[in-house]
């Protein structure tokens, strides 16, 4: 589990949508559960672990690269028909 602070409160809310959305075959971590204390915005969310790709070497992007694919195909088959809003939004404008 990640302890996650911010000061918008409305980013942790947006992720949380996204990870309902995902499914299978995208590894968006699910927001257990949201709030704030002195001021700031807080999450706590389940751990993906992985390497950052600007922290691989070539070989290794490479290697990836399959694994980078598929999940592009996944995100790109999220089933968004019942939501609504384009672009940067606020968390409910992806609220089934």
């Amino acid at each position: 589990m990640v302890l996650r602070v911010g000061a918008h409160g409305e980013d942790f809310a947006k992720d949380e949508v996204v990870a309902r959305l995902a499914g299978p075959g995208l590894p968006v971590p699910p927001v257990l559960a949201r709030g704030e204390a002195e001021g700031w915005a807080c999450a706590m969310s389940g751990r993906v672990r992985g390497t950052a790709l600007d922290d691989l070497s070539g070989e290794a992007v490479a290697r990836t690269l399959p694994s980078l694919l598929r999940a592009l195909d996944a995100a790109a088959r999220v089933d968004i028909a019942d939501t609504s809003g384009y672009g940067i939004r606020g968390p409910d404008a992806l609220a089934p």
